[in-house]
């Protein structure tokens, strides 16, 4: 409980420094140098810069910080889910790398593509503030690509199920074209393809 509370005021009092520091603030995922341009968002132990490298090239940067075994152990779990898959419909890992803190945290840094037209929700927010509605037809063609994208994980031997499907986990990339992300919530060991539609 005590480690709980004490990583969360770590977790606050970094997001705090990054919106000082994070304009100069440069990292390395192995061999790649980014400089951190600015804070895209934040969440619980989680933080997403947009990065760019020295070619000026743009990247979203995902950065847990994990500082009890069990968050370590959800962060590499993370990363072999992305791992574990190459489809149009699921967010894609560049790089990643892990680093260890002053404080004896690890940091765990996902390198993805940065999709500028950000997600479904912003779509539908921008949407209904010039007064106008998703199309039906556009509508039907997003969903059924993110079905496309939830069968991959079913037929994964052995099944998984994603647990958190929303429009803010949905991004939007060139063409229309739906990604799935945020997978730190994937369940693992589903007995079936059937199971995981009910843990869906």
């Amino acid at each position: 409980m005590v480690a709980d509370v004490l990583s969360g005021i770590y977790a606050w009092v970094t997001s705090l420094c990054c919106a000082v520091t994070c304009s100069t603030q440069s990292m390395q995922v192995n061999e790649r140098n980014l400089r951190v341009v600015k804070l895209l968002a934040e969440g619980g132990f989680s933080f997403v810069y947009l990065v760019e490298d020295d070619e000026k090239k743009k990247y979203a940067l995902k950065k847990v910080l994990a500082q009890l075994p069990e968050a370590s152990e959800l962060a590499r779990w993370e990363v072999q889910v992305h791992q574990s898959f190459k489809h149009a419909n699921l967010m894609p890992l560049i790089d990643h790398a892990v680093v260890s803190t002053a404080s004896g945290a690890e940091e765990f840094r996902l390198l993805m593509p940065l999709y500028p037209d950000g997600t479904l929700l912003d779509l539908a927010v921008r949407l209904m503030e010039g007064g106008k509605r998703l199309e039906e037809g556009r509508a039907l063609h997003l969903f059924a690509q993110v079905c496309e994208g939830v069968l991959a994980l079913h037929s994964h031997s052995p099944p998984w199920a994603h647990r958190d499907i929303k429009p803010a986990n949905i991004l939007l990339s060139e063409g229309d074209v739906p990604v799935l992300m945020d997978f730190g919530s994937v369940l693992r060991r589903v007995r079936s393809m059937q199971q995981a539609v009910i843990d869906f």
